[in-house]
Order: structure tokens, then C-alpha cells, then sequence
């Protein structure tokens, strides 16, 4: 019961953060009933509680912090809104709710986004300044060319012309992890801002998709083109498909009233560019492939998507933090 007090007196607090920040509809507060009530189901295993005295103490912390919501809203001038009724069965919201609520945005995931983010840049560059040159199109080539390198040109073991890439490929390699825990972040409170079934679903496929990824820095094509080619797709693929719902998602939340000059709509519009410039990248390569030959617009096409999703990424964290900072 100590435990049960203790949880009830820190849900009060964390949902009064919550509601001070932004004023939930009734469905809303409906659904984080269901999580609270989940929540303070652990802590009453093993007792005598009934279901009801759970669903009780769960509408009482969440009406108490409504209530403080709503005398902090009339104080700024806000219009008051009518008590929420819990007409919603919380029983049937409670999973789902847990999905939604459990793992929101926090200010140490959007921070490692930026870290990641930051640290790829810094060791690419490095690595790139070590790259002793050669491009797929001229294998003499004076260092690297941003516009006419690849970002794996770094990770292979020797260049076009046979030189040995020690250096940049380890540094290459450092970048790509770096990268791809960046994506692990970045995903989840992505998916965290959509909520559901949906944002799950932009978890699974963009946590594939940055798997994939380190993949590619382990298997260059000079080590084995078809594996090489391989790991692309294996992060590419999940990596649009994550793209896809995350920014369907974000469209669809601005036309259930999000503001359109909101952080949120801006990073949808991000995304819609990073999918187009991605999914141009992939079928373009995926076109080398079948057709193999010099395309020198290749590598440029893969910087301009890059650099789109690195400012998806950042705004993505931004997003998390000012509305999930926990």
C-alpha cells in the first residue's frame, strides 16, 4: 500500500507536468486512465484490490490533474472547459495506451539523436579527410569528392586504384554505428509522437532499418558486391516504409488540428522530402545495378537525401523534446 501511495502522489505530479504543457480532449485523458490504471495494477498484485478500486484511483489522479490544468488555464485567460466524463472503457484502452504513453519522447532520447547525428558528421569528415581518393566513375581522382563519392567509398579496404583506406574506413566505420544508434532514437520517439498501432509499426520498420545500416559499413562492395547490395536494401527498404506511415502520421495529426506552422507539420514535410529523395536514391541504384556503368549523379543524389534526413532527424528531436521532456 506504501507503494501504491507513492505511485499515486508521482502520477499525480508527472500528469500535472503533462496537462500544465498542453490540455488533453476527454478521449485523451480516457486513454492515459487506461495506462495509469495498468500501472497501478502492478503494484496491487497479489492484493485484494478490485478492478474497481483501481479504475477509481486512476480517474482520481487523472481528474486532479485536470483540474490543476484547467485553474492554470483560466489564469492565462483561457476559456474553461467542461469536467471530462470517463465514458470510454479504459479496460479495452489500457493496452493500447501503454503503447502510446510508456517510452514517450524524453529529453535523453532527442539529446542522442543529436549526438549521433553530430558524431556521424564529425567522423566522416575526418574519415573523408584521410581518404587518399578515387571515385567509381574515375579511380584517380584527387581525395574525396563530396558531390562524386559515395559515403561507403570510405568504408572500403583499399580505394579504386588499389591504395589501402586503413584510416578512413575505420573512421567510415565509427560513423556509420554512430549513425545507426542515432536512428534507434530518432525512431522510437518518432513513433512516440504518432501514438497506436502506427507508431509501433514506425518502430519496427526504422529499428530494421537501422540495423541495416551498420551492416553496410561491415560489407563494402570491394569485400562482396551481392552482400553489399544486399545490406542496402536491408536498410533502405524498411527505412522508406518507416518514412512512409511516420509522415502519413504526421500529415494526419495536423489534419485532426494540429497547427500547419507547427513543429510537427514542418518535420512531416521533411520527411516527404527525404522519402521522395530516398526513394529517387534507391530506384536509381537499384537501376546501377541491373545496368551497371558510370552514373555520376548517383552519389550526388545520396548527399542530397542524406542531408534531408539528417535535418528530418533534427527537427524530429526538437519536436520530442519540447513536447515529451520527462
Amino acid at each position: 500500500m506504501c507503494h501504491l501511495v507513492l505511485f499515486a502522489l508521482a502520477a499525480i505530479y508527472r500528469a500535472g507536468r503533462d496537462f500544465a504543457a498542453r490540455r488533453l480532449a476527454s478521449a485523451e485523458l480516457a486513454a492515459q486512465v487506461g495506462l495509469v490504471r495498468a500501472l497501478v495494477a502492478r503494484y496491487l498484485r497479489g492484493t485484494r484490490a478490485t478492478r474497481e478500486d483501481v479504475k477509481d484511483l486512476a480517474q482520481d489522479v487523472l481528474l486532479a490533474s485536470w483540474e490543476a490544468s484547467e485553474r492554470e488555464a483560466i489564469h492565462h485567460g483561457e476559456a474553461a472547459r467542461a469536467r471530462p466524463s470517463f465514458e470510454h472503457d479504459p479496460e479495452r484502452l489500457g493496452p493500447r495506451a501503454i503503447l502510446e504513453r510508456v517510452g514517450q519522447p524524453t529529453r535523453v532520447a532527442p539529446a542522442l539523436i543529436l549526438v549521433g547525428v553530430s558524431a556521424f558528421l564529425v567522423l566522416t569528415a575526418l574519415a573523408a579527410a584521410a581518404y587518399p581518393g578515387g571515385t567509381f566513375c574515375d579511380a584517380n581522382a584527387p581525395g574525396y569528392e563530396f558531390w562524386g563519392n559515395f559515403f561507403c567509398d570510405l568504408t572500403q579496404p583499399v580505394t579504386q586504384r588499389g591504395v589501402d583506406n586503413t584510416r578512413a574506413r575505420s573512421l567510415a566505420q565509427a560513423s556509420f554505428v554512430c549513425f545507426s544508434l542515432a536512428l534507434v532514437p530518432f525512431w522510437w520517439v518518432h513513433g512516440a509522437l504518432l501514438g497506436g498501432r502506427l507508431g509501433g509499426t514506425v518502430r519496427v520498420f526504422g529499428l530494421l532499418s537501422a540495423a541495416g545500416t551498420i551492416l553496410i559499413a561491415w560489407l563494402p562492395s570491394v569485400v562482396s558486391p551481392l552482400l553489399h547490395e544486399v545490406s542496402v536494401f536491408v536498410a533502405t527498404i524498411p527505412g522508406l516504409l518507416a518514412t512512409l506511415l511516420g509522415v502519413t502520421g504526421a500529415f494526419a495529426r495536423g489534419n485532426a488540428g494540429e497547427s500547419r506552422s507547427s513543429p510537427l507539420r514542418f518535420s512531416a514535410w521533411l520527411g516527404a522530402l527525404s522519402l521522395a529523395l530516398g526513394s529517387a536514391d534507391a530506384a536509381h541504384y537499384a537501376y546501377a545495378i541491373a545496368v551497371p556503368g558510370c552514373y555520376v549523379f548517383l552519389p550526388a543524389l545520396q548527399k542530397l537525401a542524406a542531408l534531408s534526413v539528417i535535418g528530418w532527424m533534427g527537427t524530429i528531436a526538437c519536436v520530442g523534446a519540447a513536447r515529451g521532456a520527462r
